[in-house]
């Protein structure tokens, strides 16, 4: 059984951001479609040489292209305002080291944002050129000619239904489980885990031989070692999987999607 994780986010692309104000959805396409970092250089998070390997499943690689897609979305909207969420971006990710398909879970993400959110997607962008292989699929929250950002992004219970959705959809589909969903780990096993991530990690990380630093670093990994367990490919004990659940302990109801129409990407 993996112990790998899935990650899904949103966030409100509103024209009243704070920093960026109306120009937010340029801002996410120019980050998405690696426009910023081509002209301006790549911050350290961005290994500018696997910008190449970054893949476009839906919509244009141009920024400005994604820019014209969402205001040709919005434009004829009744209840655009100044301070309308225009879009919404849905981040999926995965651990580094990862041993998923990635090119089938990518389709299998996409598919499942345009089912669950039921509105127009307008770019779904996979970023391979950082530690974390993740998607940014931006979609448009319009229906029948109103914006419904507020609506789908909902609070905290909505939040818990989409990624039990996700999961059951997705990530349970490809082994995964879902980030922030681990039961607690008694003290003695959290340092018999740390423990056994010091090899591994001495080899990869050419640690010094000195065991003041090692026992130090071995203290602090205690806290919680299960990251790391997962981005060094290291086995969980069978103790630690045998009840482990793949659904959260309290699932609500999931709020009815209308369904209307929607341009879909695959």
């Amino acid at each position: 059984m993996s112990v790998e994780a899935q990650f899904v986010r949103v966030k409100a692309l509103s024209l009243k951001d704070k920093v960026h104000g109306a120009d937010i959805v340029r801002v996410a396409a120019r980050h998405n479609t690696r426009c910023e970092q081509s002209e301006n250089g790549a911050p350290p998070n961005i290994d500018a040489r696997r910008m190449v390997l970054n893949e476009v499943l839906c919509g244009s690689s141009e920024a400005e292209e994604i820019v014209d897609a969402v205001n040709a979305a919005v434009g004829g909207a009744s209840n655009l305002r100044r301070n309308s969420t225009v879009c919404i971006e849905v981040l999926v990710s995965l651990s580094p080291g990862n041993r998923v398909d990635e090119a089938v879970y990518w389709r299998d993400c996409l598919r499942w944002v345009w089912g669950y959110f039921g509105v127009p997607v307008v770019s779904a962008i996979v970023h391979n050129d950082e530690a974390a292989p993740h998607m940014h699929v931006l979609i448009v929250p319009i229906h029948k000619g109103r914006l419904i950002g507020s609506e789908l992004m909902g609070g905290l219970s909505e939040l818990h239904d989409m990624r039990n959705a996700f999961h059951a959809a997705v990530g349970a589909k490809h082994g995964l489980r879902k980030a922030g969903d681990s039961k607690p780990i008694r003290a003695e096993l959290r340092r018999s885990l740390a423990a056994k991530l010091m090899g591994p990690m001495a080899r990869a990380c050419n640690l010094p031989d000195n065991p003041v630093f090692r026992a130090a670093l071995q203290a602090t990994i205690e806290a919680n070692p299960v990251p790391l367990m997962m981005a060094f490919g290291v086995p969980m004990p069978a103790d630690y999987l045998a009840d482990r659940r793949t659904f959260a302990e309290v699932v609500t109801k999931p709020q009815k999607r209308e369904s209307g129409a929607a341009a879909r990407c695959q």
